[in-house]
C-alpha cells in the first residue's frame, strides 16, 4: 500500500513487479493507464498476454475522484493448478494540488495591486513498494480450470445442455480452429463500455459460462467484464482455460474449423482430425477415401469408407454415387495428395443432389499431410480371418482402438510373463484356457462379440495358435475381426513401443531376466532408481548401466542408513544388487525397516546378483579414471572384456 499522495491531473509513473513470469491484466478504479498490453476499449485498463516480472504503467489521475483515493489492481495467472490472484495499489489524491487541466482557474483579486498566488510545495512522484505476495484466495468466482476439466465440462454440457463456451478471439481464429459447440464473441465486446451491457444479456444464466482464448488472459478479462456489468447472478459458475487453446491442443484436444454451409472448405491435417475425432464421437462423420482399392487396404484413416475417385468422375456413374452418401452427416474427402478428393468432392456438390446446407472438407495435401502431422493409418481387416499384422500396425490399432473403444487386446502369456510387462489395456488370457477342450467355451465366453480381438504373445506363435482356436470354435460372430501380432512383443520392443508392469508393493527378490525386464520396461518412462551396494572399486570394474554406488556401509551403520535411504528417489522403483544378492537384500531389507519409503513402494533385489546378470549375458558399463591408473590384472582383463 502506497501512503504517500498525488495531485489530481498528474500523470504518475507506476512500476509492478511480480514474484514470477506471469500475464496479467491491469484496471485502474479512475483515470487512464498507458504502457504495457492493449487497453480492448477501456482507457482504465490494461491485458497484458506477455509473459513478464515487470510491466511500467503510467497513470493520468482524474480531475474528480471518489473518496480522494485512486486504486492500481493487478490480476495475474499463475498456472494450472493455481486460481488467479490479485493485489491493490492504492493512492491518496490531494486536490489542493491539481495541476494540469485540473488546476483552478485564477480568481481576480479585490486589491488593486496583484497579489501573487501561493505556489505548492512540490510533491514527489511516489515510488510504491514492491507488491506484495498474492492471497491465497481466488478472485471473483471465476474458477481457473486446466485443459482437462474443461473437456470434462465440455462433455458433460453436450451430454446435458449445461454449459456455454465462449471463444473470445477474433473472427478469423476462431474460423481456423476452435472448441466443438463455441460460440465466438470476440473481447473487444466485453471490454468495450458501449456494447458490453448488450453483449453480457446474450449469456444464459443457468448455465456454466466457459471462457477461453488464445493464452488465457483476454478470456479472464473478458469474463472479468462479464461479472463487473452487474447483469449475471452472484451465483453463477464461470470458468476459464488457463493458458488458453495453446494448452487445449497440447493436451491433445481436438479443434474444429468452421465449415460453409453448401460449400467445400480445404482443411489442414489438424482441423481434418477435429472435425474426424468430434463427428465420430457423435455419428456425425462420413469419411471418403477415394483412392484405389490396394492403397486403401494397405493403410486409410480410422472410420473411411472406399470409394475410388473413378466412381466420381465418370459420368454414368456419378449420381449413383453421390446419391449413396448421408445427407445428415459432416462429408470428410481425403486421398494422397489431396488433389483426387477436391475434384470428388467438387463433382459430388456439382450434381445438386445433396442438401444445400451440406457441409464438405477436403484434406489439403491428403493423406501424407496426415502421416506427416503424426496421425494413424490402419490396414484392412477381414472379417472371420486372422490378421497378422507388424508392429507399427498393431499400435495404430491399438491406438485408434483406445480412443474410439473398438479394440479387445489379449496377452497369452503366462501370468509371471505378463506381469513383467505388457501392452497397457490387454487382459491376461494364458494360452492354456484355449488349448483346453473343458475351459475353450468358457473362455470365448468371455471375449466381447463387438470388438477387434487383438492376440500377442513373445513371439507371434502362441497367440496365433490362440487366435486360430478362438476362430475355429464356431462360437465367435461371422464378422468377428481377429489381429495377431506378427513376431510378437519382440517386433513390440524392438519398435520402442511402450509396456507397464504390475508391480507388488514391498520387496521382491527377482531373478536376473525380470530385473533386466523392469529396467528395459521402465526406462521408458525413467521410472527406476538402480543401487549398486558393492564397493566403488567393484563398481569401476564393471556395473549395470545407469546404477548408482551406494556401498552397503551406508545400510549398515546406524548413523548413515537416514541419509542413504532419505537420499533415494520416493516415486520410482528401487532396485538393489550386488555381486551375489546377498549383501543388496540386506541393504534393502534395512531401507525398509527405516520405515521412511511410501507404503506403496516397490524395491527389488537381483538374485544371485551381478554374477546371474553376467552368466545371461547382459551388458555391464565401466567408469575409467582419465589419465594414467595402474590397475590389478583382473580389472586389467575386465577392461579389455
Amino acid at each position: 500500500m502506497y501512503s504517500g499522495a498525488v495531485c489530481a491531473g498528474e500523470s504518475v509513473q507506476i512500476e509492478v513487479v511480480y514474484p514470477q513470469s506471469s500475464e496479467a491484466l491491469l484496471v485502474a478504479s479512475a483515470g487512464e493507464l498507458d504502457g504495457n498490453g492493449i487497453t480492448a476499449g477501456c482507457s482504465n485498463r490494461r491485458a497484458d498476454p506477455s509473459r513478464s516480472s515487470r510491466r511500467t504503467m503510467t497513470l493520468t489521475v482524474p480531475c474528480d475522484v471518489a473518496d480522494g483515493m485512486v486504486s492500481l489492481t493487478s490480476t495475474r495467472a499463475t498456472g494450472f493448478s493455481s486460481p488467479y490472484y490479485q493485489t491493490t495499489l492504492s493512492l491518496n489524491v490531494d486536490a489542493m494540488c491539481a495541476t494540469g487541466t485540473c488546476a483552478p482557474a485564477p480568481m481576480p483579486s479585490p486589491v488593486p495591486s496583484p497579489v501573487p498566488s501561493p505556489v505548492p510545495s512540490p510533491v514527489p512522484s511516489p515510488v510504491p513498494s514492491p507488491m506484495p505476495s498474492p492471497p491465497d484466495e481466488p478472485i471473483y468466482n471465476i474458477t481457473n480450470v486446466g485443459p482437462d476439466e474443461f473437456a470434462e465440462l465440455q462433455a458433460m454440457g453436450m451430454d446435458d445442455n449445461s454449459t456455454f463456451i465462449i471463444d473470445v478471439r477474433g473472427p478469423e481464429a476462431f474460423a481456423a480452429g476452435h472448441i466443438y459447440g463455441a460460440l465466438n464473441l470476440p473481447v473487444a465486446l466485453f471490454n468495450n463500455e458501449t456494447t458490453v451491457n448488450e453483449t453480457v444479456a446474450m449469456l444464459p444464466v443457468n448455465k456454466v459460462l466457459m471462457f477461453y482464448c488464445t493464452q488465457g488472459i483476454a478470456s479472464l478479462s473478458a469474463a472479468t467484464s462479464a461479472i463487473d456489468s452487474g447483469l449475471l447472478p452472484l451465483n453463477m459458475t464461470i470458468v476459464n482455460l488457463v493458458d488458453g487453446l495453446n494448452s487445449w491442443i497440447e493436451a491433445g484436444y481436438p479443434v474444429v474449423p468452421t465449415l460453409t454451409e453448401g460449400a467445400l472448405t480445404n482443411v489442414t491435417a489438424m482441423q481434418f482430425n477435429g472435425l474426424r475425432s468430434v463427428h465420430m464421437a457423435m455419428d456425425t462423420a462420413y469419411i471418403v477415401d477415394v483412392r484405389g482399392p490396394m492403397a486403401f487396404d494397405a493403410g486409410h484413416i480410422y472410420g473411411a469408407v472406399n470409394i475410388p475417385a473413378a466412381m466420381f468422375d465418370s459420368p454414368m456413374r456419378r449420381n449413383a454415387t453421390v446419391a449413396m452418401l448421408p445427407t445428415d452427416k459432416v462429408l470428410l474427402f481425403y486421398c494422397t495428395m489431396g488433389v483426387a478428393s477436391l475434384r470428388a468432392a467438387t463433382a459430388a456438390l456439382a450434381t445438386g443432389l445433396l442438401p444445400s446446407n451440406v457441409s464438405i472438407a477436403n484434406l489439403e495435401d491428403g493423406l501424407n499431410s496426415w502421416v506427416e502431422a503424426g496421425y494413424l493409418v490402419l490396414p484392412s481387416l477381414f472379417p472371420n480371418r486372422i490378421n497378422n499384422v507388424s508392429a507399427d500396425n498393431f499400435y495404430a490399432l491399438y491406438e485408434e482402438g483406445m480412443v474410439f473403444n473398438f479394440s479387445y487386446v489379449i496377452d497369452v502369456r503366462t501370468a509371471e510373463a505378463f506381469d513383467a510387462g505388457h501392452i497397457m489395456g490387454a487382459v491376461n488370457i494364458p494360452l492354456a484356457m484355449f488349448e483346453d477342450a473343458d475351459m475353450l467355451n468358457d473362455t470365448i465366453a468371455m471375449l466381447p462379440t463387438d470388438k477387434t480381438l487383438m492376440f500377442y504373445c513373445t513371439m507371434g506363435v502362441a497367440s496365433l495358435r490362440a487366435a486360430t482356436l478362438a476362430l475355429s470354435s464356431g462360437l465367435l460372430p461371422m464378422d468377428i475381426l481377429l489381429v495377431n501380432l506378427e513376431d510378437g512383443l519382440v517386433s513390440w520392443m524392438d519398435a520402442d513401443y511402450p509396456l507397464v508392469m504390475d508391480h507388488t508393493p514391498g520387496l521382491s527378490i527377482i531373478p536376473a531376466e525380470q530385473f533386466k525386464a523392469v529396467i528395459d520396461i521402465e526406462n521408458h518412462s525413467n521410472n527406476v532408481y538402480i543401487v549398486d551396494v558393492r564397493t566403488l572399486s567393484q563398481y569401476i570394474q564393471g556395473h549395470i548401466e545407469g546404477a548408482e554406488n551406494i556401498p552397503v556401509i551406508n545400510f549398515d551403520d546406524p548413523d548413515l542408513i537416514q541419509g542413504a535411504v532419505e537420499a533415494l528417489p520416493t516415486d520410482k522403483i528401487i532396485m538393489f544388487y550386488c555381486t551375489s544378492g546377498v549383501i543388496s537384500a540386506r541393504a534393502a531389507r534395512a531401507t525398509m525397516a527405516t520405515g521412511l519409503l511410501p507404503e506403496d513402494a516397490v524395491v527389488y533385489v537381483m538374485e544371485s546378483g551381478i554374477n546371474a546378470w553376467k552368466a545371461a549375458g547382459y551388458p555391464v558399463v565401466m567408469d575409467h579414471t582419465p589419465g594414467l591408473s595402474i590397475i590389478p590384472a583382473e580389472q586389467f582383463k575386465a577392461v579389455i572384456d
